[in-house]
């Protein structure tokens, strides 16, 4: 199913929200399909529940379309403009108010990807200009320490989801709380009275 043709909240299905930090991290802008030409059209939902992103529209320094971004800085702040509907307002549908617990296994996930292997993967698939190929390493590393500083996440952490709600803890007893006499205790304060 496409993520704009399912019949569940957005919540509740696996690696969406959990995905979201690292969308952020690539700027990918365009991860849910924010386009005319395929709204919500980006993220595939299997008969699992589990999304699968086909088309991240873009990241890093170039846009869906293939022309060059206008700002790909250190600062992360897709963090705040993909969940933003003055942004987009179909990638706020399905990104604003994401459970922090639950993002921040993304977060993680980045926080436990080698930098070295970054550096290689730069190095490989980046521009073919050295200055560039160093300038983009240089901003991904910079946005990794920006999104694990949000998240308060370190290399090393395990990337589970913490429960979505906290268990009810156990009501603590009013001292003062009027409670009806038994039979007995209502005997025998009968038998102590003068």
């Amino acid at each position: 199913l496409q993520l704009s043709h399912q019949n569940t909240s957005y919540q509740e299905i696996t690696g969406l929200h959990e995905n979201f930090p690292i969308h952020a991290w690539l700027a990918n802008h365009d991860a849910v399909g924010t386009g005319p030409e395929n709204p919500l059209g980006n993220i595939m939902v299997d008969k699992g529940g589990k999304a699968h992103v086909i088309d991240t529209g873009g990241g890093l320094l170039y846009k869906g379309t293939g022309t060059k971004k206008a700002k790909f800085t250190p600062e992360v702040d897709e963090l705040q403009t993909m969940a933003d509907p003055n942004y987009s307002h179909l990638s706020a549908e399905v990104f604003g108010g994401i459970d922090p617990n639950v993002a921040k296994v993304g977060a993680q996930r980045i926080a436990n990807v080698d930098d070295l292997q970054i550096a290689k993967l730069v190095e490989t698939y980046g521009p073919s200009n050295v200055f560039e190929k160093m300038n983009l390493l240089n901003t991904l590393l910079k946005r990794k320490q920006a999104v694990m500083e949000h998240y308060g996440v370190q290399p090393g952490g395990k990337a589970e989801a913490a429960p979505k709600t906290a268990p009810k803890p156990e009501p603590t007893p009013d001292p003062y709380e009027h409670k009806p006499f038994t039979k007995e205790e209502y005997e025998k304060w009968a038998e102590d009275q003068p």
